[in-house]
């Protein structure tokens, strides 16, 4: 005769396992969200890698881009404040970060502590969140932090903006999981003065 004790936590561990199977197999509880957020940051992609002779005109296109996708962003993060994983899975997450990165100043400002807090949860890589930062010290005429933004002159060099305590940037990259500056200004492939 079976115990039945064996049996009942038998059936508690069955049902336990099935839970969690259908958490890790569960999507995203906003997919119509996720699915909005991934679209605007393929079209982000899709204009700033199409290249045009015509300077001009192709900036105008990835500003108008940029102007109708920081609405969105901008009643998005109103109404359900930044995106989580639950919310909009990692890829969600990830394209979130891309507008935001690419949105004005001001909005890029009032993102950060979000994107802080979904870095400390996992959601999104430390990488990401430095680039973040940097862009945002910048466009307060501050040295940034991590040395991922650079500034390209008319003729066609570039070098990077101002870096607060230079001789422990790599120390500082390294933390949050960005490579080398020597290896992050070989990859960016532009011209440089030094």
């Amino acid at each position: 005769m079976m115990n039945t004790g064996y049996r009942w936590r038998q059936l508690l561990l069955g049902v336990w396992l099935g839970w969690c199977a259908g958490l890790a197999c569960a999507g995203p509880a906003e997919p119509a969200l996720a699915e909005q957020l991934n679209a605007m940051r393929l079209v982000d992609q899709e204009v700033r890698t199409r290249r045009s002779d015509d300077q001009q005109a192709w900036r105008a296109e990835v500003e108008r881009v940029d102007a109708r996708h920081e609405a969105a962003m901008r009643d998005i993060i109103q109404r359900k404040g930044w995106p989580t994983e639950a919310m909009v899975g990692k890829s969600g997450v990830l394209s979130a970060w891309l507008l935001i990165q690419h949105a004005s100043p001001q909005l890029l400002k009032q993102c950060l502590p979000g994107m802080q807090a979904a870095a400390e949860r996992g959601e999104l890589p430390w990488s990401e969140v430095a680039l973040s930062v940097d862009r945002d010290l910048m466009y307060d005429g501050k040295p940034q932090r991590y040395g991922s933004q650079f500034q390209t002159f008319a003729d066609g060099y570039s070098e990077m903006y101002k870096v607060e305590d230079e001789a422990h940037l790599d120390e500082r990259r390294a933390k949050v999981g960005l490579p080398p500056i020597a290896d992050y200004k070989a990859v960016l492939g532009l011209k440089y003065r030094d």
